[in-house]
């Protein structure tokens, strides 16, 4: 069966656009190198020298669609959770009994996108490719067929409302944003857009089963999938009330059932924090990465690391900067001050 015609003229766009951005990152790399270290930000000297050290960053195939969180991913994939060759936290007295040894960085990401990762590499290795290799090109696949997953729901979803010509401009300015590159690495945002629009989608058409299992894939591609219960939830409250206004007799068995839905995303991330995956990445993320969940103190203190330098550097930046650390510091006397208040 022939493929509808805008679904044909998006999967020509993304094919195009792949390809587009493969060989514009193959040129430019050949081409031109980056004057190093990069002085934004007070610590982006010492983490831009050039000093490549993983093994993970060091493979020449597809290297331009490998830095950073890269190595992680990779890591995961060919090695595990437990990789011998990723920088480690020294052990935590806080930390529970089977965890109070060194703990690698890998365990501050999400499982799924490495282990897509590691079955989709094993064809490749047939044709010759080395682990790394493989791994890589299966990383870049997975994110670019993640992102035409996007688009296709993208395009379905302003469907409705714009029509064909609208849905095809909405999927074309997806990858088409400046940051759009982004979708063809080894980084799970390409996957993560594919899920999460999908389960948008899928619960445009109530299809409620799928649109859920979707979402609780998300959540443990990336932590923000989360948050997917609230269209689930929306979804399903709107359900809820135009049954009222119906003549036919509501079916609460479906109700229900679609209310334990919306729960997926939820219930995934909290299986999976109370997991000894989950208690590794809060240790990591913590003691290393210096994140807590709704910490404003560590917020703070990162946005003074990370945008402090800024602040000073424009007109009138330093009397901002002070005025801002100065509200902080009342804001913060205030809490303690309420903290300190003798509750009944």
């Amino acid at each position: 069966m022939l493929l509808r015609f805008p679904i044909r003229i998006i999967i020509t766009i993304w094919m195009v656009w792949f390809v587009i951005l493969l060989g514009y990152q193959a040129i430019v790399s050949a081409r031109y190198s980056v004057q190093k270290p990069d002085t934004v930000f007070s610590w982006t000297p010492s983490s831009t020298t050039g000093d490549r050290s993983s093994p993970y960053l060091n493979e020449p195939f597809f290297n331009s669609q490998v830095a950073w969180d890269s190595e992680f991913y990779l890591s995961i994939a060919t090695h595990g959770y437990d990789d011998p060759a990723v920088r480690t936290i020294p052990p935590q007295a806080d930390a529970p009994a089977p965890l109070r040894r060194p703990l690698s960085l890998n365990y501050a990401f999400f499982p799924v996108y490495p282990w897509l990762i590691r079955f989709a590499s094993f064809p490749f290795t047939a044709f010759g490719l080395g682990s790394m290799a493989a791994a890589t090109l299966a990383g870049v696949l997975i994110s670019a067929l993640g992102t035409l997953a996007a688009m296709l729901a993208l395009w379905d979803l302003a469907n409705q409302e714009l029509g064909n010509e609208g849905g095809i401009r909405a999927a074309f300015y997806l990858i088409a944003f400046p940051t759009g590159f982004f979708l063809a690495q080894v980084y799970t945002e390409g996957l993560f857009l594919g899920l999460s629009f999908g389960c948008l989608a899928l619960l445009n058409r109530k299809q409620w089963f799928e649109a859920a299992s979707l979402a609780a894939i998300a959540t443990l591609t990336r932590a923000v999938g989360v948050l997917l219960v609230i269209p689930l939830a929306l979804a399903w409250l709107r359900e809820v009330r135009q049954s009222k206004f119906t003549s036919r007799p509501t079916n609460w068995q479906i109700v229900i059932s679609r209310g334990l839905m919306v729960l997926a995303p939820v219930l995934t991330h909290l299986v999976w924090k109370l997991s000894i995956w989950g208690s590794a990445f809060s240790l990591v993320e913590k003691h290393f990465f210096h994140c807590e969940l709704l910490s404003l103190k560590r917020a703070f203190l990162r946005g003074e690391i990370v945008f402090g330098p800024i602040w000073r550097q424009l007109p009138n930046g330093s009397l901002l900067h002070d005025r801002i650390c100065s509200d902080r510091v009342r804001h913060r006397r205030l809490l303690e001050n309420v903290a300190t208040l003798p509750w009944p």
